[in-house]
């Protein structure tokens, strides 16, 4: 439906030497143009200072790529259409795209404050042009985060020519992807001689990295720690051997308790510390964005020598983050210093309780402190949740509003990345697609005063999310899954996943509406405590093996993190059964049932009608074991209410009848576990990232089945009769005897 501007292009033009977002821009258009016959379209640089349209130029219609203050023509073209086309109009590198009659030639003005801008202007006419001819765009464009990377922790590289295409104005590297930059050669017993091959191959690696990043205007970046060991070439363990016995007292004390920091009254940690950030910043000379990760993996400036009790955490924090901004800048005077937070803000409550109790935990000390030295306080919103903002449904962050400039990176590393609740990912757990709700968080998270590193994800959706604050998810989702899987088979896709971002929210056991991005489940037996009967017998049919070898049956069950499970609520232990009302209220989840069932039977749809497309029988797969999810979240915790009621109900008929609905709806649970179980297991068989495998085959496959056995079985001890836990072994395809499978 877009009205068009121009059949015909006659040129694009632009400044003389051209940095190279602009060229890159220009000849993408180029290509399209070309390839749409819409012209030969000849690139066309002009003076940058040529008031008029050059005379040997002819043509009626032609497409402006330029910065404003870089070309005289832009900025006159800019002022005649009145175009705010500064960093705060356009949050940095957001651009406007304008028709602009100018005498006999009619113009599309593309343009920005930044190269990238245009690049970006330049990309956004291209991919809506087609051969009915170059659309009429009229419009500001606005990125809703002012910083926009590839994720560094979602396991999954970068598209090609994804810091251009997807707006990644960021190219964050992390510096555990590349351990051996640096030959530390002032301490040549550290090893760097003897690694100099493998130094210069990650050198050279990294080069090419930030070489492709900056040929689309985007900023090298790297998280770095410059008080861990862990970048020496002989590794942490063996380096800090040969510093220990070379510069005595140089371990943090005591060494047991901080395994991986040093002292930081020591004078040779300084030295160290210099000179590695010396060496960081020869080495990449292309970067402009340094982001301070000091603590996690050594390096957390805790020591508990005579020296540095006398020295507060923050006081040291302070002092080393100015000796590395200072020691940085001497080679690199524009440097941009980024703060990441993580474990920071626990440490400074630690040290100072009372900053911990603010609702900023003294990063506002902080950044006021270190003032200009430093640009942006960096947090996570996280799965799994992580301190200030706990996850994507957190209803608020306290550290908003508080006046300290923050950026927040997206990341995600729990199975089906992100989270369990992802649109079309990896591994899911259920399905579910977020997209709205990650709108809505963008914008949030993204307010003023705030922004976002990082930012980028394996999900559909999002790299589009980021750069048009104003999508509509709705047809974003139908259009996207129709062109992925054909109008038909992608309209049954797209009436399958819409709503169930809502599946999620009933997962929360305490307010459906503040929910983590996970599920929980009140546990039958004790938190935290061995199973009530042994599991190793679902080995029989394949549960129970990690590839890592971390974890194991009697782990899962002493699990507290990225575990679903919960203790009941004190008041199962004397609710009778007329205050079961509001519990039965909570678990019933009938919109929850109905969007599962739908999303099975749409998924089951779009699967006939392409049988041999291995995705949609993923699809189907993950629909099915979704469905069987909610129900079975439903019927464990009904199954529960009623026990719990039972149990303190005196009447003999009454008593009966609250237990043999509990064990109806136990028995319906555990058909749905082996649904479960059935349905998700194949899928996270065929995953290549080894952690979203165990922990969506460990944490939430294999963790569901032991919670819903260990209650069957619980219920046969106390309520007798009929064998729960029989049917549930039968349901899982066990054949064995309660007797043998319960003893421990």
């Amino acid at each position: 439906n877009q009205s068009i501007w121009s059949k015909q292009v006659d040129g694009i033009l632009i400044p003389k030497n051209p940095d190279s977002p602009i060229l890159v821009g220009a000849d993408a258009l180029r290509a399209t143009l070309s390839l749409l016959h819409l012209g030969e379209v000849p690139t066309i640089e002009i003076d940058a200072a040529d008031p008029g349209f050059p005379e040997a130029v002819s043509g009626k219609f032609f497409i402006v790529l330029a910065k404003p203050q870089d070309f005289k023509l832009a900025d006159d073209l800019s002022r005649d259409a009145a175009l705010e086309v500064t960093d705060k109009g356009l949050n940095g590198d957001g651009f406007c795209i304008k028709p602009v009659e100018r005498g006999a030639h009619s113009f599309l003005l593309i343009t920005s404050p930044l190269s990238r801008g245009v690049m970006y202007g330049a990309y956004e006419l291209e991919e809506r042009t087609t051969s009915r001819g170059v659309p009429r765009i009229d419009a500001s464009f606005v990125p809703t985060l002012r910083y926009r990377g590839w994720s560094i922790y979602n396991g999954i590289a970068a598209p090609p020519n994804a810091v251009g295409r997807l707006r990644c104005n960021m190219s964050v590297e992390y510096g555990a992807m590349w351990p051996h930059i640096l030959p530390f050669s002032n301490y040549p017993d550290l090893g760097g001689e003897a690694h100099k091959a493998e130094i210069a191959s990650q050198q050279r690696g990294i080069h090419v990295v930030f070489s492709d990043a900056t040929s689309y205007g985007s900023m090298p970046s790297i998280f770095f720690n410059p008080l861990s060991l862990q970048w020496t070439p002989i590794g942490i363990d063996a380096a800090r051997k040969v510093l220990s016995e070379k510069y005595p007292g140089i371990l943090a004390q005591p060494p047991e308790k901080n395994i991986y920091s040093l002292c930081p009254s020591h004078p040779e940690m300084r030295r160290l510390v210099t000179n590695m950030v010396r060496e960081l910043m020869v080495t990449l000379p292309e970067l402009e964005v340094f982001m301070l990760q000091l603590s996690d993996e050594g390096g957390e400036l805790l020591c508990d020598c005579e020296q540095c009790k006398k020295t507060s955490y923050l006081d040291k924090l302070v002092d080393y983050t100015n000796l590395i901004v200072g020691v940085a800048r001497e080679t690199h005077p524009k440097m941009r210093f980024i703060l990441f937070g993580s474990g920071i803000c626990n440490k400074i409550a630690m040290d100072n309780p009372e900053q911990g109790r603010g609702p900023t935990m003294g990063l506002d000390l902080l950044q006021e402190r270190l003032g200009n030295n430093l640009d942006a306080i960096l947090l996570m919103a996280t799965t799994p949740p992580g301190f200030d903002v706990q996850t994507w449904f957190s209803q608020d962050s306290t550290m908003l509003a508080q006046g300290i400039p923050l950026y927040y990176m997206l990341n995600w590393y729990e199975a089906g990345a992100p989270g369990i609740v992802a649109p079309v990912s990896t591994v899911m757990s259920h399905l579910s697609w977020p997209l709205p709700l990650y709108l809505d968080k963008l914008k949030k998270f993204s307010a003023p005063g705030s922004g976002t590193v990082g930012g980028d994800s394996p999900v559909a959706g999002m790299n589009v999310a980021f750069w048009h604050p104003d999508l509509d998810p709705h047809k974003y989702m139908k259009n996207w899954c129709q062109a992925k899987y054909g109008r038909d088979a992608g309209d049954f896709v797209y009436k399958a996943l819409e709503g169930t971002d809502k599946i999620t929210s009933a997962f929360y056991l305490d307010t459906k509406r503040d929910v983590n991005e996970s599920f929980n489940m009140y546990r039958w037996g004790t938190c935290f405590q061995p199973w009530a009967v042994t599991m190793n017998d679902l080995a029989a049919v394949g549960l129970g093996h990690d590839d890592t070898g971390q974890t194991n049956f009697e782990s899962i069950a002493q699990q507290g993190f990225m575990f679903p499970q919960a203790p009941q609520p004190p008041a199962f232990k004397t609710l009778t059964a007329d205050g079961m009302g509001k519990w039965i209220k909570r678990f019933e989840l009938p919109e929850e049932i109905a969007i599962g069932d739908r999303a099975e039977a749409m998924m089951g749809n779009a699967r006939d009608l392409a049988p041999t497309n291995p995705e949609l029988q993923r699809l189907y797969g993950v629909a099915r074991a979704t469905k069987a999810l909610i129900h079975l979240f439903s019927d464990y915790h009904l199954a529960m209410v009623y026990a719990s009621a039972a149990r303190n109900t005196v009447d003999p008929p009454e008593k009966e009848h609250l237990v043999e609905l509990s064990r109806v709806h136990l028995k319906q649970a555990s058909e749905s576990t082996a649904v479960y179980k059935e349905g998700l297991y194949p899928i996270t068989q065929q995953e290549k990232i080894v952690r979203l495998k165990r922990d969506a085959e460990m944490f939430y496959v294999c963790g569901t089945v032991c919670m819903v056995r260990e209650a069957a079985y619980l219920f046969d001890q106390e309520f007798g009769g009929e064998s729960e836990f029989s049917f549930v072994n039968n349901a899982l395809g066990l054949i064995s005897s309660p007797k043998e499978s319960s003893a421990r």
